[in-house]
C-alpha cells in the first residue's frame, strides 16, 4: 500500500510573498519547503538527481499532439491506469466513478493551459467548465497582478479595465526568466511519469494535499525547489479555503505529470484537486512543482 501524506504549510505566508514571486516568475516558494534561493547547492543536487531519473521517461513531442484530443490520447490511458491502481489498492474510500473524473479534469487543464492561444481563450474555456475568474481587485490584492500587468505591457492597468483583459495580458506574457514553462515542448507518455494519490482534508489538519511517491520516487515529485503557481481562477463560491473556513471536510487528490519545456527541461508538475459535494465534482485548488531549476519561470492558471 502506498502511503498518503500531504504538503503542509501556511497559506497566509504564501500570500504575503505572492506579489514579489509573481513579479519575478509567476511562482511562489511553498512555505516550509526549500525554494530556488534557499540552498543553491542542495537545490542543484536535487534537480540533477531528478533530471537523471526523468531522463529515461518516454516523451511525445508537442508537434505530434493534435489539440485536446491529442492530449487525451497521450495522458488518458496513463491516468486511467493510475486511477484503477488507486481504486484497486483499497486505501481510498472513493468510488471509481469519482476517481475517474480526475482524468478528464487533468486532460482538460493541460490542454487549456498549453494549447490555448490566449489568456482570453483560456479564461473562456475555464468559464465553460464552471470556474470563475477572480475580480480584478482580488487579483491585485492577493496576487499583485498590477505588477505583473506592468511587467507584461510596460504600462499600468488602465482605468476601467476588465478583469479578463488584465488576465489575458498576464497569462500571455512569458515570465522574465531565461527559460520558462510558457511553451510546452513534450508530454510524458511513460507510466512512470504519471502518478495519482488521494486523501481527505478536515479543518485543523496540518496536512493539505496527498504526496506522490510511485516509480519516480518521492525525491523527484517532492524534492527541493518546491514552488506554487499563480492561481487566478476559483470554484464558484470560493476555493477549498472557503470550505475549510466553513468547517467542512473534503476529499483531495494530487496528480503528478512530467512535462517537457524549453531546453529539454522536464518538470514534475503536481495538480492538486478537491472534491465539492454540493456540485459533485473535482475543482483545481493549487498547482505546484518541485525540482524547479534556478531561474526557470512558471506560468499563471
Amino acid at each position: 500500500m502506498r502511503r498518503v501524506a500531504v504538503i503542509s504549510g501556511c497559506v497566509a505566508f504564501a500570500l504575503v510573498v505572492a506579489g514579489v514571486a509573481l513579479f519575478r516568475s509567476d511562482v511562489v516558494t511553498l512555505p516550509g519547503q526549500s525554494g530556488p534561493g534557499s540552498d543553491s547547492r542542495r537545490l542543484a543536487d536535487s534537480v540533477a538527481s531528478a533530471r537523471e531519473w526523468m531522463a529515461s521517461l518516454e516523451m511525445v513531442d508537442r508537434s505530434a499532439v493534435d489539440g485536446p484530443a491529442g492530449v487525451r490520447a497521450v495522458l488518458g490511458p496513463l491516468l486511467g491506469a493510475e486511477i484503477e491502481r488507486v481504486a484497486d489498492d483499497g486505501s481510498a474510500s472513493l468510488s471509481r466513478e469519482r476517481l475517474r473524473r480526475i482524468s478528464e479534469e487533468t486532460v482538460g487543464l493541460v490542454a487549456d493551459r498549453w494549447l490555448q492561444e490566449s489568456g482570453e481563450a483560456y479564461a473562456a474555456s475555464r468559464r465553460d467548465l464552471g470556474y470563475e475568474l477572480m475580480s480584478l481587485e482580488t487579483m491585485i490584492t492577493r496576487w499583485a497582478v498590477d505588477h505583473a500587468y506592468q511587467r507584461a505591457t510596460g504600462e499600468p492597468i488602465p482605468e476601467g479595465a476588465e478583469a479578463v483583459e488584465v488576465f489575458d495580458a498576464v497569462w500571455s506574457a512569458p515570465p522574465p526568466a531565461p527559460r520558462s514553462m510558457f511553451s510546452l515542448r513534450a508530454l510524458c507518455a511513460d507510466p512512470d511519469g504519471v502518478e495519482v494519490a488521494v486523501g481527505r482534508f478536515c479543518p485543523g489538519d496540518s496536512e493539505r494535499w496527498p504526496v506522490l511517491d510511485g516509480a519516480l520516487g518521492g525525491p523527484v515529485w517532492n524534492g527541493e525547489g518546491a514552488v506554487g503557481f499563480t492561481m487566478l481562477h476559483t470554484a464558484p463560491g470560493g476555493n477549498w479555503e472557503a470550505r475549510r473556513s466553513a468547517g467542512e471536510c473534503f476529499d483531495t487528490a494530487t496528480v503528478g505529470v512530467v512535462l517537457g519545456f524549453e531546453g529539454g527541461v522536464r518538470i514534475p508538475l503536481r495538480l492538486h484537486y478537491w472534491f465539492d459535494e454540493q456540485s459533485g465534482r473535482w475543482w483545481l485548488g493549487q498547482v505546484t512543482a518541485s525540482n524547479m531549476p534556478e531561474g526557470f519561470g512558471g506560468v499563471t492558471f
